[in-house]
Formats: C-alpha cells, structure tokens, sequence
C-alpha cells in the first residue's frame, strides 16, 4: 500500500476514495475508526492509501485531473469480496493488541513492585 496524502477533513477523503474507485483504483481511509474512543493516545491525522503500489501514481493524476483516463483498473467489486475474506476486523484487531500491551505493563508493574 501507498500513502496518497494525509487530511483530516473526512468528507474530502471520502470523496476522494469515490473518485478513486469509481476509476478502478481501491483505496483505503485510514485514522477514522472508532477505536480511538479506547486508545486515544494512537490517534494520528486520517489518510487515503491506495491499496497496490503500482496504481499511485495513477491515483496522483487523478486526484489533479478527475477526467484523467485511468489504464490499470481493477475491478472493485470483485477486490472488495475477496479483501472481506481476507482481512480480519481492524478495528477489533487494534482493540486486541492494545489490551494485550495494557496487561503486559501491569504485569510487569506488578513484578517490580513484588521486589520491593
């Protein structure tokens, strides 16, 4: 995956990523999920990536020009069964790893203060 740009104006991120795959180029918004309402300390500025290398520069062109013609589509319905087959939850994956970091630290807190 490429980072295209980083905003923190939802709407024109979603527009973007119509744009985007409404000419065969999936793309993704990253920083939107709500499981920074639980970790609020990894919160960073939203971005829209594109998911295969060889299509940014392509989504570049564009973004600048929407009447831009581009020549290595990908068929979005057919990406978007086969990533829901592939990819687990994020959100619930985040969840997950920061829980485990969380009792990680307390364990270790409690084995220091065990030598004292």
């Amino acid at each position: 995956m490429k980072l295209i740009l980083e905003d923190n104006d939802t709407f024109y991120l979603h527009s973007l990523k119509n744009l985007l795959e409404s000419n065969g180029i999936p793309a993704l918004i990253n920083g939107t999920h709500s499981v920074r309402v639980v970790t609020p300390f990894l919160i960073n500025q939203q971005s829209l990536w594109v998911y295969f290398d060889n299509q940014l520069e392509e989504a570049i062109k564009l973004i600048d020009n929407p009447e831009y013609e581009v020549k290595n589509k990908v068929d979005i319905a057919e990406f978007n069964k086969q990533k829901k087959t592939l990819n687990p939850n994020k959100a619930l994956v985040h969840f997950v790893l920061t829980l485990c970091g969380v009792i990680a630290g307390l364990y270790i807190i409690i084995m220091v203060l065990q030598w004292f």
